[in-house]
């Protein structure tokens, strides 16, 4: 199937990108052991940031699936 990767229209990745970055960053500085700073060791995301965060993904992704 790697031969079909030329064929990807890529002139929507960048704003895909723009938004998917910083949700996967804020969630490794949750979850990644060496940059587990103090402020984040006992703090959880509420329940809307998540859902924020999801909606956001799901915008993101949206362009691609309606293509």
């Amino acid at each position: 199937m790697m031969t079909h990767l030329s064929k990807i229209d890529s002139s929507r990745l960048d704003a895909a990108i723009a938004v998917i970055d910083p949700l996967f960053d804020r969630a490794c500085e949750r979850i990644t052991e060496h940059s587990h700073a103090a402020e984040y060791m006992s703090t959880k995301p509420t329940v809307n940031e998540v859902q924020e965060d999801w909606e956001k993904a799901k915008a993101a992704r949206s362009p691609y699936i309606a293509a």
